[in-house]
């Protein structure tokens, strides 16, 4: 007689990939019904990105296993609302790119911030502060900061020119 111990049959990566992709499919038709046997990944492309904000250039880097979860969320998105339950449900995290919890200063701040820290940071050019503050360089040309750096560059240019001037007259 046997121990009764089940044995499990360890399945190959292979075999667990032609799983996840046969559960995806299933799931895609309930998401959408008259999708192919073969699915259209455009259309499942564009569904998802409707229905739970997923951006195409995500989708096309991603395998049945990744899209699964996104499948699943579509589906409970796109259900018909059901009758509220006397217990609020937990509020889903937003989908797509991942945004930091805290939000960051504006540039403006940051830029003062950085010259109150560091006075040197006062002769960086345009395009440092905009690597440094990890923004594209017209966000750091629009800012007071920086028009105030460039009015001061200006004053100390022309009180530059006015001494050297004073030396050839006298």
């Amino acid at each position: 007689m046997g121990s009764g111990v089940n044995s499990l049959v360890p399945i190959t990566a292979e075999a667990e990939s032609a799983l996840l992709e046969l559960q995806y499919r299933k799931r895609l038709r309930v998401l959408i019904p008259d999708i192919s046997d073969i699915p259209d990944r455009s259309r499942v492309a564009a569904v998802l990105f409707k229905a739970v904000g997923l951006p195409p250039s995500e989708f096309r880097q991603m395998n049945a296993s990744q899209l699964l979860p996104f499948v699943e969320q579509a589906i409970e998105a796109m259900a018909p609302a059901a009758p509220k339950a006397a217990t609020p449900a937990p509020v889903a995290k937003p989908i797509g790119r991942p945004r930091k919890d805290t939000p960051r200063a504006t540039v403006n701040a940051r830029m003062i911030d950085e010259m109150q820290r560091n006075p040197e940071s006062a002769n960086w050019s345009c395009r440092k502060w905009a690597e440094r503050l990890k923004c594209v360089k017209r966000s750091v040309e629009k800012t007071a900061a920086w028009k105030m750096i460039l009015k001061t560059r200006a004053a100390n240019k022309d009180a530059q020119k006015s001494r050297s001037q004073k030396r050839y007259d006298d």
